[in-house]
């Protein structure tokens, strides 16, 4: 018992032996390691722990947890492992930098100061470029008005952009041009089908340029798109601009983009032999590389021709048009006879001289010129002669020359008049659907309810005669400015006539020019729900399969089983629209809008079971039906290249237009900059060029201007 109590006494103080052994000794601070050079900027203070001068100097923080261990705070682990980790620091690397900077030259430290801005200098650039491009202003004005940011604005940073070549200038537009393009491009060509609107135009250097839009539907923002692809110098490689020279021109733009021309679903141009012709044109060899091709002319320039041959059929109709016109070319090439003319409506409409300048320009209109070739032209002259029509004749005769006297003896007659009654009463119907079919949302499928509804308005006027009432009731106040303007009974018969004749002829030319769609175009109609008839009717257990039919063999040549499947997905969606009615958002096509519907909830249509129309629904997407884009396109070259500007070569031209038609608002533009920044910058290694030298202009406000050193 004794042995195994002092046994288990010993073994207690061996225990607590090794307990003295193991406890840890406290840290201790040994004034050798700040005789080490590297721990120079470390300060020991008693009984605290370690600091760093030179991290508190500069304020430094910890860029991850914010700390300021060795700034704000002592560092307690005296430890010389804790020294070695806070010299091998971000922060502490920042502070000797940053000291280093303050012993630094000035020339160094603005080295320093060009390597850390340099993105946002380019990117400060590029959006300026971006800028001057989306409002149509010349390239050359880039570095003017980059040296008037930096020197009068303030923008110093400005002062670190060296790449002021006329060379680099462009490479920047092109660049900005490129980015814009292939943004578009990228969701186009992850596209199942794309149609494509071609026109061709005359700039202002002579240039032959075919302009060219696709237009397809698009996943990623589930709407359907239409952008600008090229606009193209056909005569720069080719001696003339035949079909074959177009043909080749739209292959190599369609390789050169990545848009394979299997996936070319529709055609869209301005009815031109050289485009549609049958064995020849343009269309038909673009068929031979995609059989599945339908070509559809321009609504609205079948519009433009109907009415054009409306007024030439009718002699006196066309006479109204050129003096008309006539009219416009004698004030607009006066600047005393348009005063004078403003100065009657003034005086007509009694504006005494306490009103403004703007309340005048309000109230005096100037006349509208009529041209066959432009869309409402027409339309807007009439108007316009219409509402100033007293205080032509009033400036007419007071300027009283031969001209004057010759389109008096015109203007002051009743059948005139009476024509200027029927045209202001005709026309905005014309205007009206034509500016429906220049709607980008505008479908095919409802040309002809579009075209029936005109008709009917217009033969609703030649019933009621309604222009000639009009006529009736405002005679008296034109008799007080003539007396020759008299409605006599024989010249209302006239006039009578003269509407029949006119209403008779438009609607012959309307329905020849836009009654002649191919029967594939036609058949997509069947894709408006409104068309629908009820279930209960006989009529809908076939409706549609004839349509349906004519599609398949069109897409489908030959392949039964396809069609078969296309009738019986059908079948499946008309019982689906019976059973639900689709609230249709104003402004949207009902047909546009079944087929975009289909396309979105692929939850209810899913591609396994509704490939076959999911197909068409797309190709009707693609569609075009109108070159409404192409002759945006040739507005926007014709305000680009001006004759101030008449030398721009065609990567120049084609830059400009993509980011005037398809680049968003100039203040949305970052990302787009962003991008084009990191492109430019990989395109190739970039040299330093020369610094530009500025010298004041001789103006107040201290604009500069650069001048590169010889």
């Amino acid at each position: 018992m004794l042995q195994f109590e002092q046994g288990r006494t010993g073994t207690t103080a061996g225990c607590r032996g090794c307990q003295k052994i193991e406890k840890k000794k406290p840290d201790k601070f040994k004034h050798e390691w700040l005789l080490n050079p590297r721990y120079w900027s470390v300060c020991y203070v008693e009984s605290y722990g370690f600091f760093c001068v030179l991290c508190k100097k500069h304020n430094m923080k910890n860029a991850q947890n914010k700390s300021q261990t060795f700034i704000e705070t002592p560092s307690k682990r005296l430890k010389e492992d804790s020294l070695k980790i806070h010299m091998a620091s971000a922060a502490h690397s920042s502070a000797v930098e940053a000291d280093l900077l303050q012993r630094m030259s000035a020339f160094h430290h603005e080295v320093v100061e060009k390597n850390e801005v340099q993105t946002t200098v380019l990117q400060n650039v590029f959006a300026t470029a971006f800028f001057l491009m989306k409002e149509f202003i010349a390239n050359r004005k880039l570095i003017p008005l980059i040296s008037f940011m930096e020197k009068v604005l303030g923008v110093s940073q400005l002062k670190h952009f060296s790449h002021c070549s006329q060379g680099s200038v462009r490479e920047i537009y092109s660049t900005l041009g490129d980015t814009v393009k292939q943004n578009h491009l990228k969701r186009a060509i992850n596209a199942k089908r794309f149609g494509m609107l071609m026109d061709e135009v005359t700039d202002i250097s002579v240039s032959s340029q075919l302009i060219s839009f696709i237009q397809f539907w698009d996943d990623e923002s589930s709407s359907m798109t239409t952008m600008f692809l090229s606009s193209q110098n056909v005569l720069e490689d080719f001696s003339s601009c035949n079909s074959e020279a177009i043909t080749e021109l739209v292959k190599r733009e369609l390789s050169a983009s990545g848009l394979d021309i299997s996936k070319l679903m529709g055609l869209s141009t301005d009815g031109a032999s050289v485009m549609v012709e049958k064995t020849n044109g343009v269309a038909a060899k673009l068929r031979q590389s995609n059989d599945k091709l339908p070509n559809m002319h321009c609504v609205c320039h079948c519009l433009a021709l109907a009415c054009t041959d409306s007024c030439q059929e009718l002699k006196f109709i066309k006479e109204v048009e050129d003096v008309l016109r006539q009219l416009w070319y004698y004030f607009h090439n006066s600047p005393k006879k348009t005063a004078c003319f403003l100065k009657c409506q003034i005086q007509l409409k009694k504006v005494s001289l306490s009103h403004s300048e703007k309340t005048k320009k309000l109230l005096a209109k100037r006349l509208k010129k009529a041209c066959q070739t432009r869309w409402l032209s027409f339309d807007a002259s009439v108007t316009a002669a219409l509402q100033s029509y007293e205080a032509i004749l009033l400036s007419l005769q007071e300027i009283d020359d031969a001209t004057a006297i010759g389109l008096i003896s015109k203007l002051k007659s009743v059948k005139f008049l009476g024509a200027l009654y029927i045209l202001n009463a005709i026309l905005p119907v014309l205007s009206s659907l034509s500016k429906q079919f220049q709607a980008g949302n505008f479908h095919f499928s409802m040309i002809r309810p579009a075209v029936n509804r005109a008709i009917s308005t217009l033969a609703t006027l030649k019933e009621t005669t309604e222009p000639l009432q009009k006529l009736q009731a405002d005679i008296d106040s034109f008799t007080r400015i003539s007396d020759d303007l008299q409605l006599r009974k024989d010249t209302g018969r006239q006039l009578e006539t003269l509407l029949a004749n006119y209403v008779d002829a438009l609607t012959t030319n309307i329905k020849d020019r836009l009654g002649n769609s191919p029967k594939v175009i036609e058949a997509y109609a069947i894709f408006d729900p409104l068309l629908l008839p009820s279930s209960d009717e006989d009529s809908f257990k076939e409706y549609g399969e004839v349509e349906v039919k004519t599609i398949a063999n069109h897409f489908f040549p030959g392949d039964e089983d396809k069609m078969t499947k296309l009738l019986c997905q059908w079948s499946q969606v008309k019982f689906f629209l019976s059973g639900r009615k689709l609230q249709i958002p104003a402004g949207n096509q009902s047909s546009t809008f079944f087929m975009s519907f289909m396309l979105k909830n692929k939850g209810i249509f899913h591609p396994s079971m509704f490939e076959e129309l999911l197909f068409v629904a797309d190709v009707g997407l693609s569609l075009p039906c109108s070159d409404a884009w192409p002759e945006r396109g040739g507005s926007v070259i014709n305000i680009t290249k001006t004759k101030f500007h008449n030398r721009l070569i065609n990567e120049m031209l084609n830059a400009l237009v993509q980011v005037s038609i398809n680049a968003p608002e100039s203040v949305k533009c970052n990302e787009i900059v962003k991008s084009a920044v990191a492109n430019w910058l990989k395109e190739k290694p970039r040299k330093k060029t020369e610094k530009v030298t500025v010298t004041p202009a001789s103006d107040q406000c201290g604009v500069v201007s650069p001048n590169r050193r010889p």
